[in-house]
């Protein structure tokens, strides 16, 4: 048997040490505020996860050869991850595969459950998503999701009567980021444009939480993903009109593109099949 030539050698230990490090560390890129993963890291992995006692789904959009954008994509995905949390599924993988157009998700259940039922679970899941924008921001239950914010939900008193809008009065929502004009800060925002009957509808609306120092609040089924109040100084007397609006406050862009997802999942021109 010959030895390896020492080049050889070492060209093949600095390989594996690089392989080695990847897998430690991953591989990143920022742009902004926004991580983009290439290669998970130790810290990514999951551990714990048993998808032999749990869900595996893979959802597709039955879109009639229609094309799916990204940002439709990207809505489906955070429609599925606000069921989970709902449902109190927290341990959860979750990813959009852009080149198949499809949606993968996997999680356990909690052991000891013996009346899960997969198909069940992964119906709901994959259900049409319903949005609504209501009066106030009543609601009946408080939980906490796995990042350790408040989540509230069951809206109830007139929050739960009073509808002002529904998610097919949405046309787009996205994330943006506008400069004050005097200070010259800049902040994160989210970004509305509304049909013409939701133009409507939202003028009056948003008149009448001005003028009444209410609030708007924005609902994923029985879930508030967003609340905000309407200046009257400006928009007491019309509301805001012209079928745009813009909702501000302490965004990221992580928070502000993840509301416009899941404002865009409202309007969604097709349903996820598996």
């Amino acid at each position: 048997m010959k030895r390896a030539r020492k080049p050889i050698f070492f060209i093949v230990a600095i390989l594996i040490l690089a392989f080695a490090f990847v897998s430690i560390s991953g591989v990143y890129s920022y742009k902004g505020d926004t991580k983009t993963t290439y290669v998970k890291g130790v810290g990514d992995i999951r551990w714990g996860i048993d998808i032999k006692g749990g869900v595996e789904a893979t959802f597709a959009p039955e879109s009639n050869g229609a094309k799916v954008t990204k940002n439709q994509l990207d809505a489906a995905k955070s429609v599925i991850e606000t069921r989970m949390v709902q449902n109190n599924i927290t341990d959860y993988e979750l990813y959009a595969d852009y080149g198949q157009n499809r949606i993968i998700t996997r999680f356990p259940w909690q052991s000891g459950e013996t009346d899960f039922n997969p198909e069940t679970a992964i119906k709901e899941l994959s259900a049409t998503s319903v949005l609504t924008f209501r009066e106030g921001s009543e609601y009946t239950n408080t939980t906490t999701g796995s990042d350790g914010q408040a989540i509230y939900t069951t809206p109830k008193g007139t929050t739960a009567s009073h509808i002002f809008l529904k998610g097919s009065d949405v046309k787009s929502a996205r994330a943006s980021v506008t400069q004050d004009q005097s200070t010259g800060a800049t902040q994160y925002v989210v970004e509305l444009e509304l049909t013409g009957d939701g133009a409507n509808k939202f003028a009056n609306a948003t008149k009448k939480v001005a003028n009444e120092n209410s609030t708007l609040s924005i609902w994923m089924e029985d879930t508030m993903i967003s609340s905000a109040t309407v200046d009257k100084d400006k928009f007491g007397a019309t509301g805001i009109t012209g079928g745009k609006a813009e909702i501000s406050g302490n965004f990221t862009s992580e928070t502000a593109t993840k509301l416009a997802n899941q404002i865009n999942s409202g309007a969604l021109p097709f349903k996820l099949t598996t």
